[in-house]
């Protein structure tokens, strides 16, 4: 039994990839410069096209905590996910589309958070939006639940998800990866919106930070 903010949890990193060549470093940069490191990341090539392994694999030799996976046909991002929770090993994971990139202190929050937390089955935070000069463009509209940052209880999402709609942001969420693994993971007929299902499913039932 963990004492309530003791519990010390792992963090894996699973990176889609298709096509994306261009912005690959951009990203691959903002995880390796992480305050928190993640414990380890899995890239998962969906058969690109471009030079995406090529710019990939540069980072293998510096970064043995980094590893490629390459699929032979392109099978979609709900497919990969849903492959490679099962093979990540970490407590918690995230999982990074290949042309965004993270605020530094992320992995350092969310990990805190949902350290001292442990009921909650995950993380989301807000998000900005960017240009294609990396230029910021201020916050993308979203609900704000809570004006702090904190635990929100299966009661407290009941009561906000119907007023707010989901402020649950997909490319700044963190699960808990054996709960999302006991939810069944991403339906896979739910294509885009899969993630923001399953974030408020896991909401309803576990509570959120």
């Amino acid at each position: 039994r963990v004492s309530r903010g003791k519990m010390k949890l792992t963090l894996s990193v699973i990176m889609g990839n298709y096509n994306k060549a261009p912005f690959i470093p951009m990203m691959m940069e903002s995880l390796l410069g992480q305050t928190r490191p993640a414990d380890e990341i899995i890239v998962v090539d969906d058969a690109s096209t471009d030079n995406s392994v090529e710019v990939i694999s540069s980072y293998l030799t510096r970064h043995p905590n980094i590893r490629l996976i390459r699929n032979p046909t392109n099978r979609g991002a709900n497919y990969n996910v849903n492959s490679l929770i099962k093979v990540a090993k970490g407590d918690v994971v995230y999982f990074a589309p290949s042309d965004d990139w993270l605020c530094p202190e992320l992995f350092q929050i969310a990990m805190a958070l949902l350290e001292a937390h442990p009921e909650a089955g995950l993380f989301s935070a807000r998000c900005d939006f960017m240009d294609m000069n990396d230029r910021n463009l201020g916050l993308m509209p979203s609900a704000m639940p809570r004006r702090t940052a904190g635990y929100m209880s299966p009661a407290d999402c009941y009561r906000a998800l119907p007023r707010h709609d989901s402020w649950l942001v997909g490319l700044a969420t963190l699960f808990k990866r054996e709960i999302l693994i006991r939810e069944g993971g991403f339906p896979a007929d739910l294509g885009s919106v899969a993630d923001n299902f399953v974030s408020q499913v896991i909401a309803l039932k576990y509570g959120t930070c």
